[in-house]
């Protein structure tokens, strides 16, 4: 089967049309277009994985070095800290502003958004949202009621294609621009940056359908 993931986004007509090209690559594989965001299609998918048996007559010829090429192209970074304020500001509005912030200046610098998670937890409410590719809008997992605070903790994960030490450069930057001292004290308590090697798979399939060898009895040996 070929799932088409993320189809609430912007870049989902482009996938789609995409999808023919996989077909025709994989034989007469029945397609699903899905959002978890949303809920479309999942449905279909799942009774479709759960009432179904793998047709397949051999592996996938997926080049795993392409895959590992890419996952070494992206910048990492974790962050998590506090932030107070002399007077009492918006976590819903602060976490909506880093996020498009962050976009605004990586697109600068060409920088291709992965993915950036905010989260956010004041004294009275939890807020999470994410981009999950560049230019799209602010998706919320938690968007309760918005109410003014004066202290509030973060958390932020990226992972955006572009040299780390400028992915940092711009975390910091924006950080500074969207909180300024005095009227904001932002304390990092962790903030880790970095870019993987290419990550090695400790298992690999090459063969499927093919019974294990039998082991050789003590009295074989």
């Amino acid at each position: 089967m070929v799932v088409l993931a993320k189809q609430d986004l912007p870049a989902a007509v482009a996938s789609r049309k995409e999808a023919q090209a996989l077909v025709q690559r994989h034989g007469a594989a029945p397609v699903f277009a899905l959002s978890a965001t949303t809920g479309e299609g999942v449905d279909a998918w799942l009774d479709f994985v759960l009432t179904s048996t793998s047709a397949a007559a051999r592996t996938l010829d997926i080049d795993y070095n392409v895959y590992a090429a890419g996952e070494a192209a992206l910048g990492w970074l974790n962050a998590g800290g506090v932030l107070t304020a002399r007077q009492g500001f918006s976590p819903r509005n602060w976490v909506a502003y880093l996020l498009r912030m962050l976009d605004t200046s990586l697109a600068i610098h060409g920088a291709e958004i992965a993915h950036i998670k905010a989260y956010a937890r004041t004294a009275d409410a939890d807020y999470k949202a994410s981009l999950t590719q560049s230019h799209a809008p602010v998706s919320w997992d938690l968007d309760p009621d918005d109410r003014d605070c004066t202290v509030l903790e973060f958390v932020l994960n990226a992972r955006v294609q572009v040299a780390s030490e400028v992915l940092a450069s711009v975390v910091r930057g924006v950080f500074a621009e969207l909180s300024p001292y005095p009227d904001f004290a932002c304390t990092f308590t962790q903030f880790d940056c970095f870019r993987p090697a290419a990550p090695r798979p400790t298992y690999r399939m090459e063969t499927i359908n093919q019974p294990a060898a039998s082991q050789p009895s003590r009295g074989d040996l």
